[in-house]
């Protein structure tokens, strides 16, 4: 007869758990960060008919259009976005999960709504990649935007006059792979830097307002006045740099006003632009390569089954991420095969998002691990803070399957597949 110990049986549940737990990580990937990015919300409809019944089906279906696009806006490049085939209604019904009315309005012959779309995460990856177009699915951690106006010397953050803030400021949230958030300006953010600090990238102060809030980088964009606008005449050179964990890059722009547009506009304008350049990057620096599969071998140290459920939750629904399996298994201490899509430097990225560190030893042996505590934001999935848009959960009652009489069926119909 074989006797254990109290101490090894429980080690070797404690192994057995963290075996099953790792052993069923890709058959268990948890759809909760996929329906994050395949989730619309804010989509505006408008439609008149002959009566409030028809004027609502015409909303739904634009609604389900609209928001497919911005799907598309949100994870394919701008310069592949023409390439998408045109859908159907009834080929945008097989995408769509569910959608939700977060407000609306109703006369007898008109209908206004805002919705809220959640698309099948699966289906329609296999729909890009049928067709070719590239996608990015991982989400950044929000960034900290300070904007600073006014040439060097000159250039004014948290005082006035910043128009360049206040139409930060102002700007609604829109869910997007990169996340973007103004600080409040309050004394505590005004004692953390200063214009001079920002424009030359301070890392102490910028570290500091990264950690008040939560953030992972910081974006300081600094936009300075030539011409007049009140004669039409201005125009606004835009400079953009991310601090941070990412690669840095200088965005530099130009934007011209127009007869027509007012300095108001203008601004509004090239922030738009400059948002759109930021996400653009962020897309293209993480287009995931399904048609490469890579593996690598990393190892893993965790004393406590608690340390390894926390690694495996930040690890689920990393696109990124086919796949993890141990291959040997010791006390604290294991071996992962992580079967991953695109690079090296794009796997480290996206767990650079959830607060997992892949860095490489004296040996040139990979290690896989928890930042520390005090420098890690404990939610795992990036939320979107300026604007004051509303971000609640709808209710279980609002959220409506798709499609249930709205359309017609789909059966029969399949999506486009390029040959």
């Amino acid at each position: 007869m074989r006797i254990c110990s109290h101490r090894s049986l429980l080690f070797g549940i404690y192994f057995a758990a963290v075996a099953l737990m790792l052993g069923v990580l890709a058959a268990d990937r948890s759809d909760a960060a996929e329906s994050d990015v395949f989730t619309v919300a804010g989509v505006a409809v408008d439609n008149t008919a002959d009566s409030a019944t028809k004027a609502r089906e015409l909303a739904l279906e634009q609604g389900h259009s609209l928001a497919f696009e911005a799907l598309l806006e949100k994870i394919v490049l701008r310069e592949d976005r023409p390439r998408v085939p045109v859908l159907s209604a009834n080929q945008l019904a097989a995408l769509v999960l569910d959608f939700a009315v977060e407000s609306e309005r109703i006369s007898p012959v008109r209908y206004l709504a805002e919705l809220s779309f959640r698309f099948k995460p699966d289906e329609t990856k296999r729909f890009l990649r049928g067709n070719g177009i590239g996608f990015a699915e991982t989400e950044s951690k929000p960034l900290l935007v300070l904007p600073l106006f006014g040439p060097a010397g000159q250039t004014q953050l948290w005082d006035q006059p910043n128009p360049w803030f206040e139409v930060w400021a102002a700007r609604r949230a829109r869910h997007a792979l990169v996340p973007l958030m103004v600080p409040l300006g309050d004394l505590s953010d005004v004692a953390a830097i200063d214009a001079a600090g920002a424009l030359a990238g301070d890392d102490v102060g910028l570290g500091q307002l990264r950690q008040r809030y939560g953030v992972g980088d910081s974006l300081v964009t600094q936009a300075i006045l030539n011409g007049d606008p009140a004669l039409h005449t201005a125009s606004l050179m835009v400079i953009t740099r991310r601090y941070g964990s990412v690669r840095a890059r200088t965005i530099i722009e130009s934007y011209s006003q127009g007869p027509e547009e007012t300095f108001d506009d203008l601004l509004r304008r090239s922030l738009t632009e400059v948002v759109a350049e930021v996400q653009e990057n962020w897309k293209r620096d993480n287009l995931l390569q399904f048609g490469k599969v890579q593996h690598i071998m990393v190892n893993v140290n965790a004393q406590r089954l608690e340390d390894w459920l926390d690694i495996k939750r930040r690890l689920d629904g990393l696109a990124a991420v086919e796949s993890a399996r141990i291959t040997e298994l010791r006390r604290g201490r294991s071996e992962i095969d992580v079967a991953y899509v695109g690079d090296e430097r794009q796997l480290t990225v996206a767990l650079a998002q959830r607060d997992l560190e892949l860095l490489q030893g004296p040996d040139l042996a990979w290690e896989l691990r928890l930042k520390p505590a005090a420098s890690r934001d404990d939610g795992l999935a990036p939320k979107v803070f300026d604007g004051g848009a509303d971000d609640d959960e709808p209710a279980a009652e609002d959220v409506i399957p798709a499609y249930q009489d709205e359309l017609p069926s789909t059966q029969g119909e399949q999506l486009p597949v390029s040959e």
